[in-house]
This record gives structure tokens, C-alpha cells and sequence, in this order.
């Protein structure tokens, strides 16, 4: 018979390995969110997402992963077109993007140059909010 164990509250019973009978080993006590040792290993940090396609005003505040060589494309429209967007870091470099008749935005390729973490940011017109986004480049 096995001692009384608990039942609610921040302790909880877990089974231990099995004896060398093929039977459960004894149970104890483990306090939750501590992984029983050798039973659980912690997942990976989670990077951050891949960038998609085309990035506009709409992402500010996001912090995106390119591969290296790889593109997307920043799309300014509205009162966010009329401030071309800077870059801080030399692991992205902007290549404007010139159409023959206005599609209504003002577009940039976005190119990972080398490995490392770079801001690009713009104010657009006065009173709108700043445009920051964060690509990581690996």
C-alpha cells in the first residue's frame, strides 16, 4: 500500500521509472512546471517568424528572419510614401523599387546582405506613428 499522497493544490504524484521487476517504481512527489529529470527536455527558443512577401506600414513592430541572399519587399502607401524608409545595421540593404505608372505605394526590395540583426525605420507624414521594423538575418 502507498502512503497517502497529494492530491490538489501545487504538488501532484508522478510514477517513476520501472523497476527492475517490470512493475512501477515508487511514486513521488513533483512540484509543477519542474520537469521530472531525464523525462522532458526543453523545446527550442522560438526564432522569429520567416518574412513574408511583401511587409507594409501594417507591420511596424514586428521582428522578421531572412536567410541570407534572400528578399522581400517593403510597400509604403498613403502618408507612410512620402519618407523613404532608413536601415540601421549592415545585415539588410534597400533597393527602391521603380514602377511605370503609380501602383499607390512607393515599394523597396529588402535584400539580406550578411549575417546579423538590422532596423529599418521611417516617420512617414507628421503625426503618424514610426515605422520600425526588425529583420534578423542568418
Amino acid at each position: 500500500m502507498h502512503p497517502q499522497l497529494p492530491t490538489s493544490g501545487s504538488d501532484f504524484a508522478r510514477p517513476l521509472a520501472h523497476g527492475d521487476n517490470g512493475r512501477p517504481g515508487p511514486l513521488r512527489a513533483v512540484r509543477p512546471g519542474r520537469p521530472h529529470p531525464g523525462r522532458h527536455r526543453s523545446a527550442p527558443a522560438p526564432s522569429a517568424p520567416s518574412a513574408p512577401a511583401v511587409l507594409t506600414q501594417d507591420d511596424t513592430g514586428r521582428t522578421v528572419t531572412l536567410a541570407l541572399d534572400d528578399t522581400t519587399q517593403l510597400r509604403l502607401s498613403g502618408r507612410w510614401r512620402e519618407t523613404a524608409p532608413t536601415v540601421d545595421g549592415r545585415a539588410v540593404v534597400l533597393v527602391p523599387v521603380d514602377y511605370e505608372t503609380d501602383p499607390g505605394f512607393r515599394a523597396w526590395d529588402v535584400r539580406a546582405a550578411e549575417p546579423g540583426e538590422a532596423v529599418l525605420r521611417t516617420t512617414g507624414q507628421e503625426g503618424l506613428r514610426p515605422l520600425r521594423i526588425t529583420f534578423r538575418v542568418g
